[in-house]
């Protein structure tokens, strides 16, 4: 059964008649990122989000503003900039990704080593528990210090011990101007010394990836290592920045439109050439380098040197074995992103989870029934 709720409170009656009949129900909103998880137990209930589309608040001078979970990305940043403000996330498929799924997902780009993580912004939510109770946390001011931050536990839990159907996050005044330099070198070990050196030093970018030249091919950087840098900031501040970092990038730096982070965004999702399998892999920084060098001459390569994010991009023929997948993922603390649907029985594509035990029993007090997307999230919860 396919739901399309046009309120908070026939959202809350369908997860209310779903639990009384012990019938599992995922969320779905913009649908760019569902191939995320695990298989889930169960499908009988899909609560579309297109109709919780609002705005429901605004205030430009305490930079804060709720959306109902349904707002695509691409739209809550065209209303807010009609007051010089944004959202600073990032995700792929901007038109189509919602405000709930990037909550759901905790899905960051490159972005986020200049502006944070999407649990950073988040100062309150709406949502629709196991029961068809709606409870809010948090509230609608940056100050807030009553309660539990509740609002960071859902972020990321993929729609498992709650569905969120409205979040108020904190917004940002628009940059005066941004940049985006390229720069492109023979070895691997040129570009991270050059990204290390713009990390440490004034040149402070909002964010900083590295590509090999199969992604740069795909995404029109061309072949060889590229580093791709984004300074943001008042005019004069962002030009001090710039010069100096050609200090670290040398005279092959050149400026390309701002339209390449999108396109690095899509890459690992992208429907038509984009990879079979997508691993992201969580590393300290001193790890990149030897995450970077690993990579094999077809495999893509997209590298977060400040946050320490690896992802690898394998685009595969035929039949692909578990052994296959979990030998390209056997390197430290990853995450399968993307992959065929076949190859998720019998693994957990989230890896090792050392709280595994702990998320359990959180489950079983806010799901008992385990209801919601039932076995999709880390140890199939």
């Amino acid at each position: 059964m396919v739901v399309m709720p046009g309120s908070v409170e026939e959202a809350a009656s369908v997860v209310e008649a779903a639990g009384r009949e012990g019938a599992s129900v995922v969320a779905y909103g913009g649908g760019t990122k569902m191939g995320m998880g695990n298989r889930p137990r169960g499908v009988d209930v899909v609560l579309g989000m297109e109709r919780l589309n609002r705005m429901v608040d605004h205030q430009p001078g305490d930079m804060t503003a709720t959306f109902e979970a349904g707002v695509p990305l691409s739209e809550a940043n065209r209303r807010l900039g009609e007051k010089g403000q944004w959202l600073p996330l990032q995700s792929p498929m901007p038109e189509r990704a919602t405000i709930g799924g990037i909550l759901a997902t905790a899905y960051s780009g490159p972005m986020a080593l200049g502006y944070g993580l999407p649990r950073d912004w988040v100062i309150g939510m709406r949502v629709v528990n196991a029961d068809g109770r709606v409870t809010k946390s948090g509230g609608k001011v940056v100050k807030n210090v009553t309660g539990y931050d509740l609002h960071k536990l859902y972020t990321g839990s993929l729609g498992t011990l709650g569905i969120i159907l409205e979040a108020t996050s904190k917004v940002a005044p628009r940059p005066q101007v941004s940049r985006t330099l390229v720069a492109r070198f023979g070895f691997c070990r040129e570009a991270l010394e050059a990204s290390r050196g713009l990390l440490k030093d004034y040149a402070s970018p909002q964010a900083l990836v590295v590509v090999n030249g199969v992604v740069g091919n795909l995404v029109g950087l061309g072949d060889g290592w590229t580093a791709v840098v984004m300074v943001e900031g008042r005019s004069v501040g962002v030009e001090t920045r710039v010069v100096k970092a050609r200090e670290y990038l040398g005279e092959r730096m050149e400026e390309v439109d701002e339209g390449i982070w999108q396109r690095l965004v899509d890459m690992p999702w992208r429907e038509k050439d984009g990879p079979t399998v997508c691993v992201r892999y969580n590393v300290t920084t001193s790890k990149v380098g030897e995450a970077m060098e690993s990579a094999g001459a077809e495999d893509g390569v997209i590298v977060d040197v400040g946050m320490g994010v690896v992802r690898r991009l394998w685009w595969m023929e035929g039949d692909i074995s578990k052994n296959d997948l979990n030998m390209v993922a056997g390197r430290g603390e990853w995450v399968v992103e993307r992959c065929p649907p076949g190859l998720k029985e019998g693994i957990d594509v989230w890896g090792e989870a050392a709280s595994v035990e702990l998320m359990r029993r959180v489950k079983a007090k806010l799901d008992p029934k385990g209801i919601l997307s039932p076995g999709r999230f880390v140890g199939g919860i």
